[in-house]
């Protein structure tokens, strides 16, 4: 008889208390593992609500945003437009005075209307405004408008008077100039 191989045999055998021990660890075990998992389904319960709470938060803000967005977009549309309207009397008034200066006899009068002039003139390269339209360049149909009732057929026209100046701001026609030409 192998004395080895009967102390293996002992060894693992069980017996009923051993089987009790082993049985309660297990247990124990699975009441932990339990134990576990369920505080896990509560944190992650917790953390699923706060998470939905701040997505709530996110799609308010959003909208607050896309209507904040709304209102700026009506409010450069109004300013805009009074831009525009501004532009516009500031071109009537420079209209006013360009033919003023010829009118005018006495040098003091046409200094006074130079300086008014020359301000006008600030003010719209103060607003990137350029003029289009100059004595002596040639027709452009995209910045002129001919004023002459009978004109010669010809294939380029020279600008002899001008009526009311046009204006281009970054390349974009704001005003047609109205010229005389010959």
């Amino acid at each position: 008889m192998d004395f080895q191989k009967e102390l293996l045999k002992f060894k693992e055998k069980k017996f009923p208390e051993e089987m009790q021990e082993n049985a309660s660890e297990r247990n124990s075990d699975s009441n932990d593992i339990n134990q576990v998992e369920n505080s896990l389904k509560i944190e992650i319960r917790k953390s699923s609500l706060i998470l939905q709470n701040k997505l709530d938060n996110l799609q308010k803000e959003i909208l607050n945003l896309n209507l904040e967005n709304e209102e700026l977009k009506k409010q450069i549309f109004r300013l805009n437009r009074e831009l525009g309207k501004m532009n516009n009397l500031l071109f009537e008034s420079i209209d006013i005075y360009m033919p003023l200066n010829i009118l005018m006899k006495e040098s003091r009068d046409k200094e006074i209307i130079q300086l008014m002039k020359k301000k006008l003139e600030g003010l719209l390269r103060k607003n990137n405004l350029e003029e289009t339209a100059k004595i002596g360049e040639a027709f452009n149909h995209n910045y002129h408008e001919i004023l002459n009732e009978e004109l010669e057929k010809k294939e380029n026209y020279i600008i002899k008077e001008i009526i009311s100046q046009g204006y281009i701001k970054d390349g974009k026609t704001i005003r047609i100039a109205k010229v005389v030409v010959n």
